[in-house]
């Protein structure tokens, strides 16, 4: 959906029900196509290469039912790379007709998960006031869960979870299931865990003649899982690649053992397999060899977030914005952009989901690729990637309401692109403009955890009388007054005193217009 407003379900519902199409067609995996939830939340697309798991799946799903009279959440445990959030979507495309709600949250970040609660609390129509913040929507949708009310058979999916404490107390104990994948052993001491691990072999051929086709033999298949650990993600990469460029098996295993000879050579540590390594070497030389500028747009994709990134980002950018940046002239072109992504898709590299319009990289591939970048390019790529997020949203109000769904979009890629580290006024001015969307959307907590970050980055790298840090300044203090005056500190507000509510709103937005006016013009205007 890129920047519209994601997780409305009622359309989806509809189309379901009428052409059994959509981001919630059922497919033959389903144990009942008859039923589809009520709510059906930012779930990500099926993967239609989902091969084996069934025990896995089937024990996941006993040990949910099992637990009838103190419901837990259960978490999806293991290395990068072995398939947790595909096996998570799965469970919820499979077993969907048994709940009533499902709703994904992707959970690598507190202010993404807050986030989704309080859009989870406006799809279930909660009483709750037009001016209620983040932080009282997302408690009145947990507490709802809680109860039931008005749905009893609810499944939430925390993604990428790896903060234990802080979702373990977030994670709702009602009637319904809870479902965690995380890459942190701790998790294996606080709820129950179903370790997932690489693909037994006889699913590492199973899924390689699935995905290749008529191009391998099992025999051949069975080769290439044996030098590629049975990993699934470096599986899918080789399967993409010899089905994009007719490579022979054989010819495969030849550069495969080459570059895994090259890497053991370099003695780089690494958090990530050396098959995996390989894998995505090939797949990105091949790439380049092909359409060296999807390559480029990759490497860009490289430092954003791991989260879904809208489509609509990689659009032409505005004179100001692309001046000095060396994807303008590939973004200036609709149908190179659009091919572009489809040569990524079509090599693994990206995941598209053209139902939400968006695509993702695997924060593995990501980490493949700033690893090998050199460290001298890093700086300019990722300056790139500020580029695309401050001209997504250079021409829309942070405090317009219409406008909340394309900055939420963008909100899980602020910190893990480094936005507070760069000291272009166009990148700054993004920054501030994601704090007051954060304060006027009622999530002071998270505007004030940015804020800080940005003041004392920007005071380091520019000192203390700089525009932007001044400029900082005053939003941080319509954010303290707004919390009551003290950090952390939420002031209470009855949900009936709306007049009150209302005056504060378009105070705080005339105090963050005033915040923006220059105390000395700066060399961009603000």
């Amino acid at each position: 959906m890129g920047f519209s407003e994601v997780g409305v379900t009622s359309k989806l519902h509809s189309k379901a029900r009428s052409s059994g199409g959509g981001t919630v067609s059922v497919s033959h995996h389903s144990p009942d196509s008859a039923r589809v939830p009520a709510i059906w939340g930012r779930v990500p697309q099926r993967n239609n290469n989902f091969t084996g798991r069934a025990q896995l799946l089937r024990n996941l799903h006993e040990s949910l039912m099992s637990n009838v009279a103190a419901v837990v959440p259960h978490a999806l445990h293991g290395l990068g790379g072995v398939g947790k959030t595909v096996l998570a979507i799965e469970y919820a495309y499979r077993y969907r007709s048994e709940y009533d709600l499902v709703w994904y949250i992707p959970a690598d970040q507190p202010m993404l998960v807050k986030s989704s609660l309080a859009g989870l609390a406006r799809e279930l129509r909660l009483p709750i006031s037009a001016s209620a913040k983040v932080e009282e929507a997302a408690e009145a949708a947990l507490d709802a869960l809680r109860r039931g009310d008005p749905y009893e058979k609810w499944l939430l999916i925390f993604d990428n979870a790896d903060e234990v404490e802080e979702i373990n107390t977030i994670a709702p104990r009602g009637p319904g299931h809870v479902l965690i994948t995380s890459r942190n052993h701790s998790w294996q001491g606080v709820v129950p865990t179903v370790p997932v691990n690489v693909f037994p072999r006889e699913e590492s051929v199973e899924f390689l003649v699935k995905r290749v086709g008529q191009g391998i033999t099992e025999a051949e298949a069975n080769q290439l899982a044996e030098a590629l650990g049975d990993l699934p993600l470096a599986l899918e990469q080789a399967g993409a690649l010899q089905v994009e460029t007719g490579i022979s098996v054989e010819e495969y295993l030849r550069l495969l053992d080459e570059e895994t000879t090259r890497l053991l050579g370099t003695n780089k540590p690494t958090d990530y397999p050396l098959s995996m390594s390989a894998a995505w070497t090939l797949s990105v030389q091949q790439l380049t060899a092909r359409m060296p500028k999807a390559v480029e747009v990759l490497r860009c994709c490289a430092f954003l977030g791991p989260e879904p990134i809208p489509r609509d980002l990689f659009q032409r950018l505005p004179a100001d914005y692309a001046e000095g940046s060396k994807l303008a002239e590939i973004l200036a072109d609709p149908i190179l952009t659009s091919r572009v992504i489809r040569e990524l898709g079509r090599y693994a590299l990206v995941k598209i989901d053209s139902g939400n319009r968006t695509i993702q990289v695997h924060r593995l591939i990501q980490a493949l690729l700033r690893d090998d970048l050199p460290k001298t390019e890093h700086a300019a790529m990722r300056g790139e990637a500020h580029l695309l997020l401050a001209a997504a949203v250079a021409s829309f109000e942070p405090d317009d309401n219409a406008a909340w769904p394309r900055y939420a979009a963008l909100l899980g890629h602020v910190s893990p692109a480094g936005v507070h580290h760069s000291s272009d006024a166009r990148t700054r001015r993004f920054a501030l403009s994601i704090v007051r969307y954060l304060y006027s959307s009622g999530d002071f907590k998270s505007a004030q955890t940015l804020v800080e970050l940005f003041i004392a980055q920007w005071q380091a790298d520019s000192g203390p009388d700089d525009y932007s840090v001044l400029a900082a300044q005053r939003h941080q203090a319509i954010i303290i007054r707004e919390l009551g005056g003290h950090r952390g500190v939420v002031r209470a507000q009855p949900a009936a005193d709306e007049p009150h509510a209302r005056r504060a709103r378009r105070r705080s937005r005339r105090d963050a217009a005033a915040a923006e006016q220059p105390w000395r013009r700066p060399a961009v205007p603000w």
